[in-house]
């Protein structure tokens, strides 16, 4: 049986700064390490490009014409498409779960925040 050792349940940022420090940097690397290199520039027009295509397709998903995993590869094939990189079909397929192998080596404890959730747990019911 696997043990588990992280369980990240905030990804809207409310409690944990996802988006904006470790998702956005886990793409950087894997992006300037696969498709780069790259200059600070080049990564941040290549990083607002995923990022407009990203909400243009998520009206999709809450849609149900595409599903998450769609999304994903969608996002980064029209990405890679608008800067004519080439790259095969099986980068596309791969490359969410590099990310998330990247995502989960960088992520660290938030000791203030897992303190927070203890001082929270004395005086709510919070299940563990």
């Amino acid at each position: 049986m696997t043990e588990i050792k992280n369980i990240i349940f905030d990804w809207d940022n409310t409690l944990f700064p996802f988006k904006e420090k470790y998702w956005e940097l886990a793409h950087r690397q894997l992006f300037s390490e696969q498709l780069g290199p790259f200059t600070d520039q080049e990564l941040n027009r290549f990083m607002e490009k995923y990022h407009e295509f990203d909400e243009l397709l998520w009206p999709q998903v809450h849609q149900r014409k595409m599903t998450i995993e769609e999304l994903r590869e969608e996002r980064l094939s029209l990405t890679i498409e608008y800067f004519d990189l080439k790259v095969d079909e099986n980068y596309l397929t791969g490359f969410f779960k590099k990310f998330l192998n990247r995502l989960f080596e960088l992520i660290e404890p938030d000791e203030q925040l897992i303190q927070n959730l203890k001082n929270l747990s004395k005086t709510t019911n919070l299940p563990y």
